[in-house]
């Protein structure tokens, strides 16, 4: 929890290439939802990207729908270390048919969440987008002169 620092890279679906950004955060737990709220800067304008997300009847509530819990794993302390989430959906310029995987990556300092898309007939699965967002040192951890 706190404010964070990080780096957005998706896939440019109109030139296929991959493209990063960076980006500045803060993430926070409200009423037991996860909320990551985060301001990009991508050509010339501010974007600003806000989700929550709540586990409810065992599946992850927020981002864009309803997700399956394929995968959990905790630390030794009992810790959400790692959830792997699917869900139907469409993506793509022409919006074809798929199935979205979501994977978080839990650590102490940071927060990886990495989107996969498997498009319906295809084989495997490729990254379409992928948040590491760092966090700010807490107050406690900064060292003052």
């Amino acid at each position: 929890q706190g404010m964070h620092t990080g780096e957005l890279t998706y896939k440019n679906y109109s030139g296929g290439e991959l493209i990063t950004l960076p980006f500045v955060g803060v993430t926070y737990q409200k009423k037991g939802k996860l909320v990551i709220e985060h301001s990009i800067y991508e050509g010339g304008r501010v974007i600003k990207q806000n989700y929550t997300y709540e586990v409810k009847n065992g599946q992850l509530v927020g981002g864009g729908g309803n997700w399956d819990v394929m995968e959990k794993e905790s630390r030794a302390d009992g810790k959400l270390s790692k959830l792997v989430v699917t869900k139907l959906g469409k993506d793509g310029n022409d919006r074809r048919k798929c199935t979205f995987r979501t994977t978080f990556d839990f650590s102490t300092t940071n927060l990886t969440i990495t989107k996969d898309v498997k498009f319906d007939g295809e084989e495997e699965y490729f990254m379409r987008n992928k948040y590491v967002m760092n966090s700010y040192p807490s107050e406690d951890q900064v060292i003052h002169n």
